[in-house]
């Protein structure tokens, strides 16, 4: 392995230096555009067209080859998006712990837990768009039973909370909605009596704290603002536009036709705290397929590489006219907008947009990403805005999805951003 290492990093080296001794002198002044790549390179051999991506693509198959081989990984799948395609596809292990041959394909559905908050923010920002609601409206408008107490005490209540508060984490809620958090069997009655006897943690635009009751608020609204169940309304608003075709609301109401990875968990007995690995043998977890009921927009949804790939590249398409294609569903200054920071954290080095988790990477480029937890399931997508790079990495094992994307991003965004220097440096038209 070592020797393997040396050979691949001398290798990167000798591929840096011919690439960069190319560079004009008047690297740096000239700006190009997302069409002069697509002229030098074919997208859809973009793996194998440029060494040094060929390089990061292999040394990424051996390491995600290493987290299954080491870890208790089941099935991994993964993906990376440049600007509107999906480039390149790796799967590893299967559906089922002991059916190799139900193999991993960027069409095998897993659920996504927290990734769920996106197709929720995407569809309050659709029904914003089409003039049924302001994101400053407090929600009260639409649900007149909603309430929660004030954390400032006595009979006090706060009933002003605004979908923008709801879509940033900065409406000061608890984390979690009245009920299991696997199976939240709710009707929208029992779950204001409910809410109405909670306590606010902290006053309204206060500071972002993690809400997946915030989330399940905010569907729920929404669909009432609708007049629809919640999964009919993603569906008619996000899903069926984008054309997603394994993903869902509801894992038991899918369609037949989608592939599902059986969801694993690790005994405690076995599970390292330290870092989240299991130490001896997983188990099937068939209750991890049950209905989140009123708390699905928070975490219940499921989808696939290729679906996800979708949405990355929605976020990519932020200058483009809503309805210029069907799958535009929204307009570029709207995609723009869910991205702004609405909070920092205290040292600049994190904070939240409209939903997106938002990080500064040590060279000082920010990500735009989300993940998602959920018994059986782990996700991630992160997303390199300048590059328009888009990484997204599904699991049926917690925390596996995570380890994935980090190293996925680790070694693409380098590779690619030493590709675009060079592309804008040997550009001529300014």
């Amino acid at each position: 392995m070592a020797g393997r290492t040396v050979f691949r990093v001398a290798a990167l080296f000798t591929v840096l230096y011919s690439v960069l001794a190319t560079f004009p002198s008047n690297y740096g002044t000239c700006p190009y555009s997302y069409e002069m790549v697509q002229e030098k390179f074919n997208f859809s051999t973009l793996t194998t067209s440029i060494p040094i991506l060929q390089m990061a693509f292999n040394d990424i198959e051996v390491a995600l080859q290493n987290i299954a081989a080491t870890q208790g990984t089941v099935g991994l799948s993964v993906g990376v998006v440049f600007d509107q395609q999906l480039v390149w596809t790796f799967g590893v292990g299967s559906r089922h712990i002991n059916k190799t041959n139900e193999t991993i394909t960027p069409d095998t559905a897993f659920r996504i837990g927290s990734i769920s908050k996106v197709f929720a923010m995407l569809s309050m920002m659709v029904t914003r768009d089409r003039g049924m609601i302001s994101l400053d409206d407090s929600i009260q408008k639409y649900i007149p039973e909603f309430k929660i107490k004030s954390i400032k005490g006595g009979n006090q209540y706060e009933t002003h909370i605004t979908f923008r508060q709801l879509a940033t984490h900065l409406a000061g809620l608890p984390r979690e909605a009245p009920c299991d958090r696997l199976a939240c069997a709710l009707n929208d009655n029992d779950a204001w009596a409910r809410i109405a006897q909670f306590t606010q943690i902290l006053p309204t635009d206060t500071l972002s704290v993690y809400s997946n009751l915030g989330f399940a608020i905010l569907g729920n609204v929404l669909a009432s603002v609708h007049k629809q169940e919640y999964e009919e309304m993603v569906n008619q608003l996000v899903i069926q536009p984008l054309g997603l075709t394994n993903t869902g609301v509801n894992m038991s109401n899918a369609p037949s036709s989608v592939s599902f990875a059986y969801p694993y968990e690790c005994p405690e007995a076995y599970l390292d705290p330290s870092n989240a690995i299991c130490t001896g043998p997983i188990q099937p977890c068939p209750s991890c397929f049950v209905d989140l009921g009123w708390s699905n927009p928070a975490g219940g949804m499921y989808s696939s590489v290729r679906d996800l790939s979708k949405v990355m590249s929605l976020i990519f398409r932020d200058h483009a006219d809503v309805n210029k294609t069907q799958d535009q569903i929204l307009s570029g200054a709207s995609i723009r907008e869910t991205l702004l920071p609405r909070f920092m954290q205290s040292d600049g080095e994190g904070g939240f947009g409209m939903t997106w988790e938002m990080y500064k990477e040590r060279e000082g480029r920010w990500l735009v990403t989300k993940r998602g937890d959920v018994p059986g399931y782990a996700s991630e997508i992160i997303m390199a805005k300048d590059l328009k790079l888009g990484i997204v990495a599904l699991s049926n094992v917690v925390e596996h999805a995570q380890r994935a994307a980090q190293v996925m991003s680790s070694t693409l965004i380098p590779a690619m951003e030493t590709v675009q220097k060079y592309l804008r440096a040997t550009t001529t038209t300014t």
